[in-house]
Parts: structure tokens; sequence; C-alpha cells
């Protein structure tokens, strides 16, 4: 299917879903929607297990995956066991992380970082980050858990997050990237856009 906004509301299901945090079952159920998902074990190109999902294409046909990782944290040695959320499985989350297939000049990396900045007060919970050491730019945003399952609801709409961010801002940072644009440059146009809607 296309991709889009994932979207489970049916009026006629009354249940609720839960998913189990397993990234196989997370697999099995991406896989329901029709989307192209992948399970990687640990080998020697993956340190880590992880779900890849295919997310689209961006305005230059360049391809997007979201790595969903698992990881699982004993919190005992940081709150003590009464506040540890579960003492006997610790701590836990899934990561999502979305990596932009392009590099920005290290001269731009100001301009960069600065429009990073900007963009994430617009999302809802993820937000974009740059590399250090490397001239990427990536989007993550880790989900803490203290059950062993996830409303469906909310792991489709953590993707559909991405989705957008994707389709909404990454543009920007190619733009900016290539000097087509400048921060300043795109704040100006998004007043001008905002004006006019009023």
């Amino acid at each position: 299917m296309p991709i889009c906004y994932l979207n489970v509301n049916d009026n006629h299901r009354q249940e609720d879903i839960l998913v189990e945090t397993k990234l196989s079952v997370i697999k099995d159920f991406l896989e329901s929607f029709d989307l192209q998902v992948g399970l990687y074990k640990v080998d020697e190109e993956h340190s880590l297990e992880e779900v890849l999902v295919s997310i689209g294409q961006d305005l230059a046909q360049r391809s997007y995956f979201l790595q969903i990782r698992r990881f699982d944290k004993d919190m005992k040695q940081y709150v003590g066991e009464e506040m540890s959320p579960d003492p006997e499985n610790g701590f836990s989350s899934l990561n999502f992380f979305m990596g932009v297939p392009f590099e920005f000049p290290e001269e731009k990396r100001d301009q960069i970082c600065r429009l990073a900045s900007i963009v994430n007060k617009m999302l809802p919970f993820q937000t974009f980050g740059v590399s250090e050491q490397e001239k990427h730019i990536y989007c993550q945003y880790n989900y803490p858990f203290v059950t062993e399952e996830i409303h469906e609801n909310i792991l489709l709409g953590i993707i559909s997050s991405f989705i957008f961010a994707k389709d909404t801002f990454v543009q920007f940072f190619d733009d900016v990237a290539t000097e087509k644009a400048t921060v300043d440059s795109l704040i100006q146009e998004a007043d001008k856009y905002m004006q006019k809607q009023e």
C-alpha cells in the first residue's frame, strides 16, 4: 500500500488491541498493514536486533527506513528496588530511529543545528538531531514502558509521526544543506504563509 498516515479507527471494532513489545510480534503486527517490514537478528552487520520499516521516499527519491529496537535496563541500581517500575524485569523502552539519507557540508552544521532546534518545537515527541562525529541528521524517539504491551494506536501513531516528520521537514534540511535556503529565509516564508491563513 502507499505510505500514508496509519489509522486503525474502525466503527465496527469495539475492542482495544494491545501489541506485545517483542520485536517479532511488532513485525508481524505491522505486516498486517501491508508495510514492508524486516526483522534483523544480531549478526556481523547488526549489533542489535531490530525491526526495519520502509516509510517511503522524499522528493529526491531517497528511501527512508524506521529502525525499531528494544532496550531493557535494570533501574534498581539508580532508584532502588522499591521505586523500580518492575523489580524483576527492570525498565524497558522501544527506540524509534530514522536516519536522514544525505550528508550536509561541515560549514552548514550551525545552520542545520539551529533548524533542528526550531523544528523540534513543532514535533509531538520525537526530535531531530545531528551527529557530532559525522555529517548526518537523524530523528528519534524513545517510548518507555513497564508492561509488555503497547496499544496499537500508540504504536501506529508513533510510526505515522515519523512519516509526517519526513514528509514535512526533511526537505527544509536538504534546502539548507544545499544552500537553496537559509534558516532565516525559511522562517520568513513560514511567517508569510501564516499571515495568509489569518
